[in-house]
């Protein structure tokens, strides 16, 4: 070898092996990205073949692979993209003691590249099938995993530079400060987003998600090293589509009436259905009520869902909700409506031969539409069950004109049955609102519930009951038909009513669908 040939020093390898694996962690970005297009496409396709088969067979198939793909738990979700997240980061890395540093940069990389699936999860309406409602919890649940890979990309950073003695420095350089900002900002959500402290602060939750969204798309963009712009172009994108779909799937609301009674916890709204509105929509389905376009508050804050408590056919879009302080509507001011949202499948209303609908509190407004329509469009046998813990509550039926059977549970102890509760929180389809005392409805009560019943308003059809429904009783009308897989019950309202209906939906192999009020 001649004298003037180059030898690489030991500095020169080292700086040439980091650099190397920091521009190969880009792949698995990539990897990351492409798995879950897999993951959305398979939801997609499962939907879709599991709808498919359900309307040819004219039953729903609850062991079928399309159902049992699209179904997946939760937990097994999480389950699986952890391992996705922890197995990339660890992935192909030796000597760990010394390469450490690889791990904590593939986690921020990693961590980010989930973030389009998460976005799509809330698009509205939803592109995998079905209702975007049935993706909420996943979406929530991978975005606190997003966090957790992105807070420990900072801590693992923090860490190193500590042992260096170089924090201070490092910190404040212009591109690490930005991925700290992210940080914080992202602890701060995850606090927020705890169940609880959501309920409470929704508004504010709502404004850091959005402030989070975007310190994603702009600071991560400065603080990544490599760069992520095709990721940022992407989600820029998907963004975009939504605030396209904002502003082109509402309408102005020409006229609200609001019914009120001041000893009822509940009131009516009547709006008045906008010109362009859709003339086609499936019972049950779900609209979204926000202010109006020129108010900032249609930009900062978030709309509220309902369940449109209407048909097709009906000259207004009625509205059951609770009083409350959360969103109150004037109708003085002026407001916006969305398209509907399908909530129930749709195969349902044409195979359904038996069902038994099983609402508490304003959960009627899922019911009513249903049980309407079941009774004027197939051969179905219909009963609509609904607890209130106000009797007050029941004007609302005849505010809506109900002229079909209504069995009402007044749940209230015998010093509150005729008095309004003063621990509702505010209306909302997704309000959890758990103040129905419901107990275990599984258990009989010690004397009949049907005993102290009467039939208290001769105009329509409604049917008073003291004290909790026994669900063995009211659901005993389903041993007048054979075919379980059409026989359902339609829960709608708080988690003790929901759950105690999926109890006694398994333990007697019925179908269930249920509507749990909770944000």
């Amino acid at each position: 070898m001649s004298s003037n040939e180059y030898r690489p020093s030991a500095i020169d390898v080292h700086v040439r092996h980091a650099g190397h694996h920091h521009t190969g962690n880009i792949k698995y970005g990539y990897i990351t990205l492409g798995t879950s297009i897999a993951v959305a496409l398979i939801l997609a396709v499962s939907n879709h073949f599991y709808l498919h088969k359900w309307q040819r067979d004219g039953h729903p198939s609850p062991k079928s692979v399309w159902r049992r793909i699209g179904r997946v738990p939760i937990w097994a979700h999480m389950a699986f993209w952890s391992v996705i997240v922890l197995g990339l980061s660890f992935f192909h890395v030796k000597k760990l003691s010394e390469n450490y540093n690889v791990v904590i940069k593939r986690l921020g990389r990693v961590g980010y590249a989930l973030v389009p699936l998460d976005v799509l999860l809330v698009i509205r309406p939803s592109l995998l099938g079905g209702s975007y409602l049935d993706y909420i919890s996943l979406h929530k649940w991978l975005l606190r995993l997003i966090v957790v890979a992105v807070v420990l990309h900072g801590i693992g950073f923090f860490t190193k530079w500590l042992i260096e003695g170089t924090f201070w420095t490092k910190t404040f350089r212009w591109a690490n400060f930005m991925g700290v900002i992210v940080a914080v900002i992202g602890v701060v959500l995850a606090v927020v987003s705890i169940g609880p402290v959501r309920r409470r602060v929704y508004g504010i939750f709502y404004i850091i998600h959005n402030v989070t969204v975007v310190t994603f798309l702009v600071l991560i963009w400065l603080h990544a090293r490599p760069g992520v712009l095709d990721f940022v172009i992407l989600l820029l994108s998907m963004l975009a589509f939504q605030v396209y779909q904002r502003l082109t799937l509402v309408h102005q609301i020409p006229r609200i009436t609001i019914v009120d009674k001041d000893t009822a916890s509940l009131r009516v709204l009547h709006l008045t259905k906008p010109s362009e509105f859709p003339t086609r929509w499936f019972a049950g389905s779900h609209i979204r009520l926000g202010y109006a376009k020129s108010n900032f508050r249609y930009w900062l804050l978030p709309a509220h869902p309902y369940t449109l408590c209407s048909l097709p056919a009906d000259t207004t879009l009625d509205l059951v909700v609770k009083k409350g302080f959360r969103f109150q509507v004037f109708s003085s001011l002026e407001y916006t409506v969305s398209n509907p949202f399908q909530s129930i499948p749709p195969p349902c209303f044409l195979t359904a031969e038996n069902v038994n609908v099983f609402c508490g509190g304003s959960g009627i407004s899922l019911g009513i539409p249903v049980v309407r329509y079941l009774k004027h469009s197939s051969s179905a046998k219909v009963n609509l069950f609904w607890c209130i813990t106000n009797k007050e509550d029941a004007y609302v039926l005849e505010e809506l004109k109900v002229t079909h059977r209504v069995d009402v549970y007044v749940t209230g102890n015998s010093d509150t049955m005729f008095l309004g509760s003063q621990n509702e929180e505010d209306d909302g389809l997704l309000n959890q609102v758990d103040d129905i005392e419901l107990g275990s409805l599984l258990a009989e009560s010690a004397s009949d519930p049907f005993a102290d019943s009467q039939t208290l308003d001769k105009n329509l059809d409604i049917v008073f009951h003291r004290g909790r429904p026994a669900l063995d009783h009211i659901f005993s009308s389903f041993s007048e038909t054979s075919e379980p897989a059409n026989k359902w019950i339609i829960a709608c309202g708080p988690e003790s009513l929901i759950q105690d209906a999926k109890t006694w939906s398994k333990l007697h192999d019925v179908q269930l669908f249920t509507e749990l009020y909770d944000m």
